[in-house]
């Protein structure tokens, strides 16, 4: 396993380079630097899943705004963002996937491409709804699409305007979320790819995956006859029945695990509050959460004593020295 951090154009190209080498990638969500040290360190029980762990990383704004306190509706802006990915850079060798939004207006989107190219990340992914936009989890949300011709002027822009060649800009088409049908999501990948994206993401609610599998098939006629690769990758949080495996069988080259260690830390901390409180001291939770020395491997703890002590072993000679 490489060191971290890597520098940014080591970093850039590893998720095109993955795609290219091997098709069928497992992201997983980060949502703070420990959380993307936790899943770059993360491996299969047993001999079960991939040996080697998750492909690359996936920061999303519902976890960056979760961990703010505020809803996920765009409050955050890029600058603040773009600080927290470059945080995440620091404790992670994977690459780095960064949900966009919907991109806001176009100088701001372009400027946040930018940043994420200087930082190091491998990509982005802009989902075709109006600013600010609603979570595509929320029921009863009304769902408002923009307009399928300015949003591929968006792609196009960004393809343009981005520095480097292995910086990927990926297309979120959100017609299903918003009820419009999937003549409609088929119709809007297809415009979206003639724009530019390098990939595209498809968002479903639909609890019997029927819909991305459906979407998929549609798509094979077009991408099939297209001059250049085209990357598919599906969000499965509301059909999570299915494995990566059998994703992968039907076309997806990645799948997306887009809240699950946001999820699962919610539930343990409020597990241990309530058990502090109930039993009014700590042991009873004691078995249920990681031990200190297990938080002082996750974090640089070590190497900064090594570098502490390598320091104190160096000061009387340094006092020798004359002045």
């Amino acid at each position: 396993m490489p060191h971290y951090p890597l520098l940014p154009e080591h970093r850039r190209p590893m998720l095109l380079e993955k795609l290219q080498r091997a098709p069928q990638l497992r992201l997983m969500e980060a949502h703070s630097p420990l959380a993307a040290r936790i899943a770059s360190l993360a491996r299969p029980i047993g001999d079960q899943g991939p040996a080697s762990g998750f492909d690359g990383l996936w920061m999303s704004s519902l976890g960056d705004s979760s961990i703010a306190g505020l809803p996920d509706t765009e409050v955050l802006g890029y600058p603040r963002r773009t600080q927290n990915v470059f945080e995440l850079t620091k404790t992670t060798h994977l690459p780095l996937l960064v949900d966009a939004d919907t991109g806001g207006e176009l100088s701001s989107f372009i400027d946040f491409v930018h940043k994420l190219e200087q930082i190091g990340a491998s990509g982005c992914v802009v989902e075709d709804k109006i600013f600010p936009k609603k979570n595509s989890l929320i029921k009863g949300a009304d769902q408002q699409l923009a307009d399928c011709d300015h949003f591929s002027e968006k792609i196009r822009a960004a393809q343009s305007e981005k520095i480097s060649a292995s910086f990927m800009v990926w297309a979120r088409t959100e017609a299903l979320i918003a009820s419009q049908g999937m003549d409609e999501a088929v119709y809007r990948a297809e415009s979206y790819i003639r724009a530019g994206a390098d990939g595209i993401v498809i968002q479903s609610v639909d609890p019997t995956g029927q819909e991305v599998f459906t979407f998929m098939q549609a798509l094979q006629g077009f991408t099939s006859s297209w001059n250049k690769p085209v990357w598919f990758a599906c969000i499965p949080t509301a059909y999570p029945q299915f494995t990566a495996q059998e994703l992968f069988a039907v076309g997806f080259h990645v799948v997306i695990f887009a809240n699950h260690m946001l999820r699962a830390s919610i539930q343990a901390m409020e597990n241990v509050c309530s058990s502090i409180l109930s039993d009014d001291r700590t042991l009873e939770s004691e078995p249920h959460i990681t031990s200190i020395h297990r938080l002082f491997h996750l974090i640089p703890q070590q190497r900064v004593l090594k570098q502490q002590l390598t320091h104190t072993q160096l000061v009387p000679e340094q006092a020798d020295i004359p002045q």
